[in-house]
């Protein structure tokens, strides 16, 4: 079995679960040693070269560079992420990035982009885009994103106080420091008086701090989203929603923006998605069954453990999307560009994949 996804255990600490194919690849790299301990359940804990399922370096298949993985950044100590591949490469174009940077996979070791081996120097896939009446609004959230890294990697103290002075913050970013703060104040205050009824408060100060973060277009800086991310709100809509474990059986949204959404877990058997933007969401675990994406936008999403039984995924954008562990039976394929997807099986789909994993 080549499909399994495992825990890692080392000086008792775990990270995981990853796809055989990847610690096979950082067992290539010397990431991991052959003593270290794996387990389906965290439960049961061998070691690699007990397991069995991971042969020597002389009989292990060579493995090809894979980008399909999610990336954190260090630069000057400070550290982002995770992105999904296509946007460090678009950093990279922009020189939002240098090929010194560091990247890791788990925040632990760490490479430089040059010599990670995953991003060629060369031309690139991102293109620049020249803004104009239909793509407008890409074009300033890009800007957004582009700001915001700026702000997590590259600003001193001293030069970020001094852009504050300059370029005062919009009011809801104001705002939203404002009751982050009182929040800590609060905290603070109930550990020295005792516990008390605080939650509800909390609650929504989180909920306030994810919409805020998603508005001021932090885009795939996902860390600073998740760890504020609040409760599922099944009626939003728009950029950045959190659909986590929602019911939207049949429901239409056809043409609907839902970039950088949260919908893991979530019910969208029969959903009318036609020529949607679910471009960098997690569907991890969703239900597609029979939905209608054709034409839609769907690159680098994450369909991990998704089932996708029937769906119609035809003229769709695919390029950089997870498909690890889907159920992928029946779905309709035609025109579907798969460039760079992360198939099923552990296969990385070669560029010009049109309708099939190739």
């Amino acid at each position: 079995m080549t499909h399994h996804r495992w825990y890692v255990r080392r000086n008792n600490k775990v990270a995981g679960p990853f796809p055989q194919a990847q610690l096979q690849e950082y067992l290539s790299r010397g990431q991991l040693v052959r003593s270290d301990e794996i387990s389906h359940d965290r439960e049961a804990w061998v070691s690699i070269e007990q397991s069995g399922y991971f042969p020597h370096e002389s009989n292990a298949p060579q493995l090809t560079p894979q980008t399909h993985h999610r990336w954190y950044v260090r630069k000057h100590g400070k550290v982002a992420g995770p992105f999904p591949h296509a946007q460090i490469d678009e950093y990279l174009v922009l020189g939002r990035l240098l090929r010194s940077d560091e990247i890791s996979l788990d925040r632990e070791t760490w490479v430089s982009i040059q010599d990670s081996g995953y991003f060629p120097e060369g031309p690139s896939m991102v293109q620049a885009v020249e803004p104009g009446e239909e793509n407008a609004w890409e074009v300033e959230r890009a800007r957004a994103r582009h700001r915001w890294l700026d702000e997590r990697l590259y600003a001193t103290p001293e030069a970020e106080a001094e852009r504050r002075r300059a370029e005062p913050e919009p009011e809801p970013l104001q705002a939203l420091r404002h009751d982050h703060q009182v929040t800590k104040e609060m905290i603070l205050a109930e550990r020295r008086q005792g516990p008390k009824v605080w939650l509800g408060l909390l609650t929504i100060v989180a909920i306030a701090a994810a919409a805020g973060g998603i508005w001021y277009g932090q885009g795939e800086g996902m860390v600073l989203v998740k760890s504020q991310l609040g409760p599922p709100d099944c009626n939003a809509s728009g950029p950045g929603v959190n659909w986590t474990g929602c019911v939207k059986t049949a429901v239409n949204l056809q043409g609907a923006r839902l970039r950088h959404s949260h919908m893991d877990g979530s019910k969208l058997d029969e959903a009318n998605l036609r020529v949607a933007d679910l471009s960098f969401s997690t569907l991890t675990r969703a239900s597609l069954r029979a939905a209608n994406l054709e034409g839609a936008a769907l690159r680098a999403a994450d369909f991990t453990g998704a089932d996708l039984t029937g769906a119609n995924l035809g003229a769709t954008d695919l390029t950089y999307a997870t498909f690890t562990g889907a159920k992928v039976d029946g779905v309709r394929l035609e025109g579907a560009r798969l460039d760079k997807a992360a198939w099923v099986d552990g296969r990385i789909c070669a560029e010009g994949s049109v309708g099939a994993c190739r």
